[in-house]
């Protein structure tokens, strides 16, 4: 099942919408959400249904969880107490409830399946990556407990949290996941294919064309006649960056023609561009050009000649 919504914050799922929330997208195309959610309340209660989709929750513990009842499927399942560091990790169609007896909290991270396969395309692995091995109830893995650690350090942060510092972290987890929960992965020793010349002018015209919507990356290679996977890897090898990369660069581009020639606002902007929402442009747009898109307007409607010449 794909997961064709996107994943709720998971405050909201436990009931605690004020918890701090991160979304990266450290992999091609796909996002992550980070979330903290902690409370000393007792009787805290059960959470709320999220969609199911083809997706994963990792949580570390970072205090004991004494009491609650978890049901798996509708399933009622033993509930042992959990001790700091112990991993709430599960595929997202396990449905978990939990009714939370006593105080918790927990650092989750959720990322869709999609972002493990574009991941293991564009770093050239091989190998057929089916889904992950969830290790048992309160199960330790001292890697994705010192991770979460620092994603957690980064949401404490706030605003001032390092978002390029932050989507690292998360790479370096989902790197860790696929080695030692996924199928084996090796990297790709063969030469890199690259793409003949109509496939990279019909690729880039069909991403242009594309800007504004939905630019899925299957989509993209059936314009080629190539697997996604496969596609990645010849786009890279061809053009030296990712096909998301790529999408991003001229979508950044359409930016800045709409900051300097409208007067539409960034949130206008964004959404018409295919960001979404102002926060994935100002994100993307900052990275590409050192400063936020109404700094760079600002600065360049300040240079811009006033004589009507154009000169």
């Amino acid at each position: 099942m794909s997961c064709g919504v996107e994943f709720p914050h998971m405050g909201n799922v436990v009931r605690i919408p004020d918890a701090p929330v991160m979304t990266l997208w450290p992999a091609e195309g796909a996002s992550c959400v980070v979330t903290r959610t902690r409370t000393d309340e007792f009787g805290h209660g059960r959470n709320a249904p999220y969609p199911q989709c083809d997706g994963y929750l990792v949580g570390v513990h970072l205090s004991r969880l004494e009491s609650y009842e978890l049901w798996l499927k509708g399933r009622h399942v033993e509930s042992p107490p959990l001790d700091p560091g112990a991993l709430w990790f599960h595929h997202i169609e396990l449905d978990a409830q939990v009714d939370f007896g006593s105080p918790f909290d927990i650092v989750c991270t959720y990322f869709p399946h999609s972002a493990m396969i574009e991941w293991a395309a564009a770093e050239d692995f091989r190998g057929a990556l089916g889904h992950l091995r969830c290790p048992p109830m309160a199960a330790r893995d001292p890697i994705i407990e010192h991770l979460s650690l620092c994603l957690s350090s980064a949401l404490a942060r706030g605003r001032q949290a390092n978002a390029l510092f932050a989507e690292s972290v998360v790479h370096a987890l989902l790197l860790h996941l696929a080695f030692n929960y996924g199928s084996g992965l090796t990297p790709t020793r063969s030469p890199k294919a690259a793409l003949a010349s109509w496939q990279e002018n019909r690729a880039k015209e069909f991403i242009d064309a594309n800007l504004g919507g939905k630019c899925a990356l299957i989509d993209i290679a059936n314009q080629c006649g190539l697997s996604p996977s496969h596609f990645v890897r010849a786009f890279k090898a061809t053009v030296g960056v990712s096909p998301h990369r790529w999408l991003m660069l001229r979508r950044v581009e359409a930016a800045k023609r709409m900051l300097r020639e409208s007067e539409k606002s960034i949130v206008e902007i964004a959404v018409e561009i295919g960001f979404g929402n102002q926060s994935h442009l100002t994100h993307v747009f900052t990275r590409e050009n050192g400063c936020a898109p109404a700094n760079w307007r600002r600065r360049h409607l300040r240079d811009r000649p006033t004589d009507g010449s154009g000169n």
